[in-house]
């Protein structure tokens, strides 16, 4: 429609807007976030042109959608913003509940991970009972899609026990519900959780299901979220050539590196030895983080930075140390739980190979301490083996 003039009917324009929503939600699916951006742009027009609230909403949270997973959390929280009010003001659930979903994702992005528990765990409310398979105009079900994104930030807070209930719930309504695209979800973030627990045999399993649905249905969107995981969860478990291979597909898949997965294909190369791809990566990564305020991001990196400096330069602790303080002081701040465990255990080994034994066990204590409390058993016999050296 660019370029032409509206159709003359409001029947006409309605009709429109629905061809045009409709295909923003397939071209999304298939990774094609330029395309799918520009259609729901055309159907936003539509719906100021015909001032119809009901149909601008959906618009504004498609389009959020398409901000969001292109590493523009605010500008897709203030659009989302914009369709609660709207919600709110006329008390449509079908409004309010993809509005606050996006709202999450936006505050999951920014790290603001407590805010982002409180907006999902009002949607997984809300949508208990009959409301289970509603999709309110997405492509799988919002009370799944909740569900998965709770997990995460539980996850990202060290709340494991927590987190796997939500992906187990996720996992039974999606499998119950047959949507491919609901089913992909749901296993790619149970994966996601798993990966942040270190329970790599569970992180493999899930994710190679994940994998297979996502070919077999063509849900591209999935695609390079779940290669990175995979990779990454392949390089845990000792497997680094299968671990690069499927880094190496994700990475081929989009030169924006959609979903700030960065820091995970970093991790991937470094475990591999690959320590040039790795800094490069972590480098852009961080650059990405700090720009779009995502600082949950932003912290991983750090730490993956801290880690790099150490492998390139073992002579030179400060670069590594400098990193690894960064990266520790703002998972603090955000309550990032593992990855807090994660710089102590980096702080412990870089001191204890400089010959800063007391600082080494400090640290090193503090580790096994919380890889303990939060039953992250595959990081804690890292942690209680360094001890023991």
């Amino acid at each position: 429609m660019a370029g032409q003039h509206l159709p003359d009917t409001r029947e006409q324009l309605e009709k429109t807007y629905e061809i045009l929503m409709g295909r923003g939600r397939v071209l999304f699916a298939l990774s094609e976030f330029d395309e799918s951006l520009a259609s729901i742009r055309e159907a936003e027009t539509i719906a100021r042109h015909l001032a119809d609230e009901r149909r601008l909403g959906p618009a504004w949270t498609s389009l959020a959608l398409n901000h969001w997973i292109t590493d523009e959390p605010l500008r897709a929280l203030a659009l989302c913003e914009r369709t609660l009010a709207l919600a709110s003001a006329s008390d449509d659930l079908g409004l309010r509940v993809p509005a606050r979903e996006m709202i999450g994702r936006c505050r999951f992005s920014l790290g603001e991970y407590r805010r982002a528990v409180a907006e999902f765990a009002e949607n997984v409310r809300v949508l208990e009972g009959k409301l289970e398979r509603e999709r309110f105009g997405a492509n799988l079900l919002r009370s799944v899609s909740s569900l998965n994104f709770l997990a995460w930030c539980h996850a990202e807070l060290g709340e494991f026990s927590e987190a796997d209930t939500r992906t187990a719930e996720a996992i039974r309504i999606a499998e119950a519900a047959a949507n491919p695209h609901t089913v992909v979800a749901a296993y790619a973030s149970a994966g996601y959780s798993s990966v942040v627990h270190g329970d790599v045999v569970r992180s493999v399993a899930v994710l190679e299901k994940a994998m297979a649905f996502c070919r077999e249905s063509h849900i591209m969107v999935w695609f390079q979220p779940i290669a990175s995981l995979l990779g990454y969860s392949y390089a845990l478990a000792g497997r680094p050539g299968e671990a690069v291979e499927m880094t190496n597909v994700s990475l081929s898949r989009s030169e924006r590196l959609t979903w700030a997965l960065t820091p995970w294909m970093g991790e991937t190369y470094l475990i591999a030895g690959d320590l040039d791809r790795a800094h490069r990566l972590a480098n852009r990564a961080l650059e990405r983080s700090v720009r779009s305020g995502q600082r949950g991001q932003q912290a991983r990196t750090l730490r993956l930075l801290g880690e790099v400096a150490v492998a390139e330069k073992p002579s030179d602790a400060e670069a590594a140390e400098a990193r690894h303080r960064e990266a520790l002081s703002l998972a603090n701040e955000l309550g990032m739980r593992p990855l807090v465990a994660h710089c102590h255990l980096g702080l412990g080994k870089l001191f204890a190979r400089t010959g800063k034994c007391e600082q080494a066990r400090e640290y090193l204590t503090t580790a096994t301490t919380m890889y303990r409390e939060m039953d992250m058993r595959f990081y804690l016999e890292q942690a209680e083996a360094e001890m023991g050296a």
